[in-house]
């Protein structure tokens, strides 16, 4: 063999184990095309707009983050290694702060303050919650938490072959539901704008990964509101991050009607057994018996009933 000939065999070869190097990365020296599935089988009516990956490197490295429009996923180039996942729905989340999200472990929910409201608002109540949080009990008044849900797996391996890989969540309603029924309600006056209310003692977050909720404790507001079907009866149904099973901190439920002068008549109403004992702790349902609805001008009750506090209440407008 001449030379020549030699140096076309050797660049022939050369070229062959170069092509078959770029078969086995499959597009990229790095990374690869993964199909990313959100399964809602455990919550087939939920509806977000669209969800947010977090894949966290088993051996310590910076977490990714990918974005999807809509709740079914779609595909991602994923650097070649191992991960743990994290998924919550980005839609929505104008209540919502998301803290130490660099590690899943650490990954926390939180609810905000109820904002300030404007004169032009003609909403009271917001700033009432507040302001009735902070003297009542300590705790202040948060936003009710809006549709959130999450999901995890563990090690995902990201690997080099021609075999389609697909990462598959199932997404989780990471809420506590709350229903209040006060029955047998004397002084009922239904003119559409119900009875504010709050329940304390109940936490401000959650963490992304467990669902367990947070040790910091606020008061969340609801609206009663009469139930003319049933007679004298009061209902109301909200959202909430649910309680800290390790404290088990103490419930009260308030209840607060403002008289024509301008004084609020408030009635605390211990629920904490309630709230402990509940069946299913995601679905808690509160049952109070008998309450007399104080007003004061002719025609109503006395403003003086008991059970009912006065408090001088000054709202923030």
């Amino acid at each position: 063999m001449n030379a020549k000939s030699f140096g076309l065999l050797f660049l022939t070869a050369l070229f062959t184990a170069g092509c078959h190097h770029k078969d086995l990365v499959y597009g990229s020296a790095e990374t690869k095309v993964i199909d990313v599935v959100f399964d809602w089988s455990d919550d087939p009516d939920a509806d977000p707009q669209s969800m947010a990956l977090y894949l966290y490197p088993i051996d310590g490295g910076s977490s990714l983050r990918y974005e999807f429009s809509g709740k079914t996923g779609g595909s991602i180039r994923v650097p070649f290694g191992t991960y743990d996942a994290l998924c919550i729905n980005s839609d929505n989340t104008d209540w919502v702060h998301l803290s130490s999200t660099d590690k899943r472990y650490t990954f926390n929910i939180n609810d905000g303050e109820l904002s300030e409201v404007s004169e032009q608002d003609e909403s009271e109540y917001a700033a009432l919650y507040r302001r009735c949080g902070e003297s009542l009990d300590g705790n202040k008044v948060y936003e009710n938490p809006r549709g959130l849900w999450t999901g995890s797996v563990d090690s995902f391996q990201v690997i080099a072959s021609p075999v389609n890989q697909t990462l598959t969540i199932v997404p989780e309603d990471a809420l506590r539901y709350y229903t209040v029924d006060i029955i047998d309600v004397e002084g009922l006056d239904d003119d559409g704008s119900g009875i504010p209310a709050m329940l304390g003692g109940m936490s401000d977050g959650i963490d992304a990964l467990t669902r367990s909720s947070s040790t910091n404790l606020v008061s969340y507001p609801f609206i009663l509101q009469q139930v003319t079907r049933a007679g004298n009866a009061l209902h109301a149904e909200f959202t909430t991050f649910g309680e800290d099973f390790q404290s088990h901190p103490a419930h009260n439920l308030r209840a607060m009607v403002k008289l024509p002068d301008g004084t609020w008549k408030v009635q605390s109403t211990d629920v904490t057994e309630q709230v402990h004992q509940a069946a299913d702790s995601r679905h808690v349902h509160i049952v109070i018996q008998g309450m007399s609805i104080p007003h004061s001008g002719s025609g109503g009750l006395t403003a003086d009933v008991n059970d009912w506090d006065s408090e001088n209440i000054t709202l923030k407008m």
